[in-house]
C-alpha cells in the first residue's frame, strides 16, 4: 500500500499491481495499475501495513 496523488491533486491510498512485458528476454514495458483503497476498512489497511512490515524483516 502506498500514497499517490491524483491528477486533481487529491491524495489517496492505493495498492499497485505491476506487470512486466518481455520481448526476446528483455523488458519491453511495464504496465502498472493503482487501485484506490478508499473503500477498504481501517482494519484491512492496518493489516496490510503490518503484513508488509513482517515480510520486510
Amino acid at each position: 500500500m502506498s500514497r499517490a496523488i491524483k491528477k486533481d491533486g487529491q491524495k489517496i491510498y492505493c495498492r499497485w499491481y505491476n506487470n512486466v512485458i518481455k520481448e526476446n528476454g528483455s523488458i519491453k514495458e511495464v504496465i502498472s495499475i493503482a487501485i484506490d483503497l478508499k473503500n477498504y476498512s481501517r482494519k484491512e489497511m492496518e493489516f496490510d501495513i503490518l503484513q508488509k512490515a513482517i515480510n520486510e524483516k
